[in-house]
C-alpha cells in the first residue's frame, strides 16, 4: 500500500536530507533514474496506490509509472482521489470526511489479500 508515493533519483539515495537532496529530486524527470523501478517491476504481491488527483508535489508521471510499473503484481490498483493534493488524508478529513472510510476499506482489503492478520 503506497499513499502519495514518491520515487527518488538513484543519486539521491545516498544524500543527506538537506538542500542537496532537495535539489537532486527536483530536477525534472530525475525520478526516472531510480533503482526502485526495477524492484517494482519484479514485485509479485498486492499493489495499491492512493494518489491525490491534484498533487503538486509528486509529478503525475511518477503516479503513472507506479500504475504501469508492476506487471507481475498479483493485483495492482490505483485510486486517484479527485480534488485532493499531496496531503490526501489530511485534506479529506477537513473537506470530505465521508470519503475516508472507503479508502481505509481499500487499504484493509489490500492487506487482507496478502494474508496479513
Amino acid at each position: 500500500v503506497l499513499v502519495v508515493p514518491a520515487m527518488y533519483a538513484t543519486e539521491a539515495h545516498e544524500l543527506p536530507f538537506n538542500a542537496g537532496f532537495t535539489e537532486t529530486i527536483r530536477r525534472p524527470d530525475s525520478w526516472r533514474t531510480s533503482r526502485g523501478w526495477d524492484l517494482l517491476a519484479r514485485f509479485e504481491g498486492e499493489l495499491l496506490v492512493l494518489a491525490g488527483a491534484d498533487d503538486r508535489v509528486i509529478p503525475r508521471g511518477v503516479i503513472e509509472a507506479y500504475r504501469d510499473g508492476a506487471p507481475r503484481a498479483r493485483r495492482s490498483r490505483l485510486i486517484e482521489v479527485p480534488d485532493t493534493g499531496h496531503l490526501l488524508f489530511t485534506e479529506l478529513r477537513e473537506r470530505a470526511p465521508d470519503q475516508v472510510p472507503p479508502l481505509v476499506d481499500a487499504i484493509a482489503d489490500a492487506l487482507r489479500s496478502t494474508g496479513a492478520p
